[in-house]
């Protein structure tokens, strides 16, 4: 769990599992102004039937307390929905 006291090194890969991004889709991710075009890994979580895992690397010229980070997904690129963005806490460098 990303929290306070367990916040994500800026580089680190962190796990994000979500709903309706299954099938043919294209799957990528926003934190902050930056768009992530391949995540690490965008598919099925094992174990989990209907929930879909995305790895995504933090840049590792973060800075900040906090990123907001969404994850999109569509058919085709002008075709995307992407999530609310949510807030991933850094470890201050």
């Amino acid at each position: 769990m990303n929290a306070a006291g367990s916040a994500a090194q800026p580089g680190s890969v962190i796990q994000i599992f979500a709903t309706g991004l299954a099938g043919n889709v294209t799957i990528f991710a926003k934190i902050g102004d930056r768009m992530i075009q391949q995540p690490n890994y965008g598919g099925p979580a094992p174990g989990l039937i209907g929930v879909q895992q995305v790895n995504i690397a933090l840049p590792s010229d973060l800075t900040g307390p906090a990123a907001n980070v969404s994850v999109c997904g569509g058919a085709k690129f002008l075709e995307t929905v992407c999530s609310p963005a949510m807030q991933v806490m850094l470890a201050q460098q």
